[in-house]
């Protein structure tokens, strides 16, 4: 009986650590990618948005956003966001919401969702973008304009 517990707690022991060392990797990863997450961010949100250019947002878009928003449906759509707000007249920057860090060795990737403050000509709004790296490169799975400009009048 005590060997087993003794076996029993060793077992327990070498999950309990293992499980601290794939936390303390995926926290690794997290750190390492989120200063690379936002600039890229920052640097691709206002160049779609500031012309309100579908062609840039799909040549920025994972297969994942492709599925749900095909290219020949996103120029009508972009089309609107620019007739009810306007051009690009200030972008506030990033700022983090969420993230996920999938370690599974056959299939890595990182995920973040940001929200940026924008300024346009005929209303602020809040621009939510999820982006994922896979193979050591950003793209964008989710692209969501918000504001009460888009609102029906």
């Amino acid at each position: 009986m005590k060997k087993a517990l003794v076996v029993l707690g060793v077992v327990f022991l070498a999950i309990v650590v293992l499980a601290a060392i794939v936390m303390a990797w995926g926290y690794y990863v997290l750190w390492a990618s989120e200063s690379e997450a936002k600039a890229y961010v920052d640097r691709t949100v206002p160049s779609i948005v500031t012309g309100w250019d579908a062609k840039a947002l799909v040549a920025e878009s994972a297969p994942e956003l492709l599925q749900v928003a095909p290219p020949e449906r996103l120029q009508p759509m972009f089309d609107g966001f620019a007739a009810r707000l306007g051009p690009l007249k200030q972008y506030n920057g990033a700022t983090r919401e969420r993230y996920f860090v999938n370690l599974n060795p056959w299939n890595r990737f990182v995920t973040f969702g940001y929200v940026a403050d924008a300024a346009f000509e005929k209303g602020p709004a809040k621009i939510r973008v999820g982006i994922i790296r896979r193979g050591g490169q950003w793209k964008i799975t989710d692209f969501f304009v918000v504001s009460d400009a888009l609102m029906p009048r």
